[in-house]
């Protein structure tokens, strides 16, 4: 998960001459951290609560190319509709 813009650049920087294409997916706080809940436990539950906790929203727009909400989708159907924004 990546929310800083530095990262961000610093990532895309490192596949310089590739194209690439950055997707934020949007999902509802509190659906975010049932499924962190049901996923981590001890450190890493830790460190994704308190990046939740930082997770800044409004900015997904200036972050990413594209925007996804996926609060009611499967993970299927997340992957196809990035494939789709991404031309595939």
């Amino acid at each position: 998960m990546l929310n800083d813009p530095a990262e961000i650049a610093a990532v895309l920087g490192a596949l310089h001459g590739c194209e690439t294409i950055a997707v934020e997916l949007l999902v509802d706080p509190s659906v975010l951290e049932q499924r962190i809940r049901l996923r981590d436990s001890g450190v890493r539950l830790v460190e994704h609560l308190a990046f939740l906790d930082a997770y800044d929203a409004e900015g997904a727009e200036a972050r990413a190319d594209a925007v996804i909400d996926v609060d009611d989708q499967s993970p299927a159907q997340v992957a196809r509709e990035v494939l789709g924004v991404a031309g595939w």
